[in-house]
């Protein structure tokens, strides 16, 4: 176990150093993490370590998932493809729910839903585990607020049914805070940061000295000090 663990924990060292030299890139050492955890867990009763060894499995395709989001553009069919298998190795996973899950969880379906927003099954995962999110919340008014959006899922879920995954995203998913909060920190990292150049003088600054009279005394403006050199 502490061998697989350490693998994972090599492949984020190598992510978070990406210029280190005569190593393994990170995505084949997470590639390896993944392959090991399938071997071993054909070998396992179900039990904690068993639970051990899923997590790592579940990591490992977290992380890969990472490296493909570097690059949204190049790798959008891969991307999709690994969502749609993450979600399945959660769903049937024998993790019991837990905060750590379910972020992983939500995290993965709004990366799928965002690049895909038209796509009825991936709107149908969506409202699934937000109404995961919602069983599992403490709070009663965030589940209900989450309970609301998994409802508004489903409706934009049918509403995309046999027709095709292309064109604005449903109402019913704009709609809800997790995507008006997305397209807040959109737009506010296309604003451009405000330099010297946008910024208003101020009125009522310093008040300028008079004219010199003899004698090297300045002649103050009305209302103001007198200044002597």
């Amino acid at each position: 176990m502490h061998i697989l663990r350490g693998i994972v924990q090599l492949g984020q060292l190598l992510t978070a150093r990406p210029d280190s030299k005569d190593c393994m890139k990170a995505v084949h050492v997470f590639h390896t993490a993944a392959l090991v955890a399938c071997n071993v867990l054909s070998n396992l009763s179900r039990g904690d370590t068993y639970k051990q060894v899923e997590w790592v499995l579940l990591e490992s395709h977290s992380e890969l998932l990472q490296l493909l989001l570097a690059n949204r553009k190049d790798n959008r069919k891969l991307i999709l493809q690994r969502c749609r298998y993450l979600l399945a190795l959660i769903h049937h996973c024998t993790i019991p729910a837990n905060a750590r899950l379910l972020d992983m969880q939500k995290e993965t379906i709004q990366v799928l839903v965002e690049m895909d927003p038209c796509n009825s099954t991936a709107l149908l995962l969506l409202g699934n585990t937000q109404m995961t999110l919602s069983e599992n919340e403490a709070v009663a008014a965030k589940a209900m607020q989450l309970l609301k959006e998994a409802r508004r899922s489903y409706q934009a879920s049918i509403f995309m049914e046999g027709k095709k995954a292309a064109g604005k995203p449903p109402e019913d998913l704009v709609q809800q805070t997790w995507w008006q909060d997305r397209i807040k920190a959109e737009e506010l990292k296309k604003a451009p940061a405000a330099g010297p150049k946008n910024l208003v003088p101020q009125k009522g600054g310093p008040a300028k000295p008079g004219p010199r009279a003899p004698g090297g005394k300045v002649v103050a403006p009305k209302g103001g000090k007198c200044v002597f050199s």
